[in-house]
Formats: structure tokens, C-alpha cells, sequence
């Protein structure tokens, strides 16, 4: 018997909710939870996002200063590309959902959250 494969039933769901009927909260986290899972970042890197590449159709880029191996000297000073790709596990559109949550959210995607 070999190892379980739970993780896309589990992912599904959170695609669902993003496209769902669901309150814009609920939506949102779920959208975030996809982004930490694909671009394979924790939550506490997005919380510094300087700004954003948005490659339509492709990916999503952040960057960010304030990662775990910023811890001194030069490290300090660069910045951490964070991508995001655009297609999940999924067939919907979920990034570009996403944006839309985010932004009706009011939230500016290049802005810190």
C-alpha cells in the first residue's frame, strides 16, 4: 500500500470555495490558502510583499524582503521572488478570481497586506 494522495481532494475544495457563493471572507481565505500552497510560502512571507508582477495567464510574482533567509548582511537587501502559477489542480480561471476578491476585498495587490 502506498502513500495516500488526499491532497488534491482537499485542494479541490478550496477551489470550489473561491468560485462558490460563499461570503467574500470565506472566499478570500480559501483563495490565500491556494497561494501559500502553490507558490510553496508561508503566510508570514506575504505579509511583506513590496510589489507585484502580475503575468497574466501564467503567474503571479510577489517579492518580498522579509523572508526567513533575510537574516543579515546583503540577504537583507534583496528581495525574495515569490510565484504563484496561474493554472492550480483545478480547470476554473482561481487566479483570477482571486485578484478580484483581493481587490474587492480593498486591497492593493503591490501594497503589504
Amino acid at each position: 500500500m502506498g502513500p495516500s494522495h488526499q491532497a488534491p481532494g482537499h485542494l479541490s475544495r478550496f477551489h470550489d470555495i473561491v468560485v462558490s457563493e460563499a461570503n467574500l471572507i470565506d472566499k478570500l481565505g480559501a483563495a490565500c490558502v491556494l497561494v501559500c500552497i502553490y507558490e510553496r510560502a508561508r503566510w508570514s512571507d506575504l505579509r511583506y510583499i513590496e510589489r507585484a508582477y502580475i503575468a497574466e495567464g501564467e503567474s503571479l510574482s510577489w517579492f518580498t524582503a522579509e523572508h526567513k533567509t533575510a537574516a543579515v548582511g546583503l540577504r537583507r537587501q534583496q528581495y525574495l521572488p515569490i510565484v504563484v502559477p496561474w493554472q492550480g489542480i483545478a480547470s476554473d480561471d482561481w487566479m483570477s478570481s482571486f485578484l478580484q476578491l483581493y481587490a474587492t476585498a480593498g486591497l492593493d495587490i503591490n501594497k503589504q497586506p
